[in-house]
């Protein structure tokens, strides 16, 4: 049942059904058919108007992706930090392996912080880690995030 949904349910990215992607018709359900105010006729296409259809939905279907996926890419980029080498920043650890019988959950969300060294290419950047560390030193840009001080603590030390 829930795969019958799936498929038939439009999607956001294509802007058709999985089986009317398929199949090249849309599904006639049940309740599609008490909803029509006239019984709907099944209708029998001739084969190359029926190809003819299903090209275009295909066409549409994949104008449809590239604008989505152009989208998606507009509203990453909104987002994607720029670092400077001497920046100070926090790495996530949601990809450092942990020590046998220890579970995520417990572990630390950002490690650092650490000085970037310099910027390899729009998506990656060298840090400075502990010598000591054996994790590479190249980062993407998803994996890190601006180090701010904690203000009230440089004022109560005085520092």
């Amino acid at each position: 049942m829930l795969e019958f949904c799936y498929n038939v349910a439009i999607h956001s990215a294509t802007g058709f059904s999985p089986f009317e992607l398929a199949t090249g018709k849309e599904v006639l359900t049940p309740i599609a058919l008490l909803h029509t105010n006239k019984k709907t006729q099944v209708e029998e296409l001739d084969v190359s108007r029926f190809l003819e259809e299903w090209k275009d939905r295909m066409q549409a279907a994949q104008e449809h992706l590239i604008k989505t996926k152009s989208q998606m890419i507009n509203r990453d980029n909104k987002k994607q930090m720029e670092f400077y080498p001497g920046d100070l920043v926090l790495v996530n650890s949601a990809r450092w392996s942990l020590l046998q019988g220890l579970t995520p959950k417990f572990n630390h969300r950002f490690y650092g912080p650490y000085k970037v060294v310099k910027q390899l290419n729009n998506v990656s950047y060298k840090l400075q880690l502990p010598e000591a560390s054996k994790i590479h030193d190249v980062f993407h840009v998803s994996l890190l995030k601006h180090f701010h001080p904690d203000e009230t603590l440089d004022e109560d030390t005085g520092s």
